[in-house]
């Protein structure tokens, strides 16, 4: 048996599922295909956060969130996310390269808005996507 595709997503991805933006139906649309959408576990505070700033509906974003199979933050994606390059990478985004880089080889590509972090996830070799 073949092993599931997996798509990572980051919190700029996966806000556009909870609150409509302009590249939120072709985000859904790739990720259709997709057999499980992946995260780091911190996926989950920023999402909850940025629900809140934004006014999206708490439930709402925790129902969406059931969806997403969320990674634990082990010592060695921490270890990772440590020694990130570029050095200017923010703490919260080497975790999720670092998290993503933990998958490569079932990655499909990390879903990403975020331009500091995708370039940073390009440079760790992984396939960045960010549908319009």
């Amino acid at each position: 048996m073949p092993p599931l595709e997996l798509a990572y997503v980051d919190a700029s991805a996966f806000v556009k599922l909870i609150r409509p933006e302009p590249e939120t139906a072709s985000l859904t649309k790739a990720l259709e295909g997709i057999a499980r959408v992946v995260a780091s576990e911190i996926l989950e505070v920023e999402v909850l956060r940025a629900s809140r700033r934004t006014g999206v509906d708490i439930a709402a974003a925790r129902a969406q969130l059931e969806a997403v199979r969320l990674i634990p933050l082990t010592a060695s994606i921490r270890a990772l996310a440590g020694q990130l390059d570029p050095p200017t990478i923010r703490s919260l985004d080497a975790i999720h390269v670092a998290t993503a880089s933990s998958l490569r080889e079932r990655l499909t590509g990390l879903y990403s808005y975020d331009e500091r972090m995708a370039r940073a996830a390009r440079d760790a070799g992984l396939v960045v996507r960010s549908p319009n």
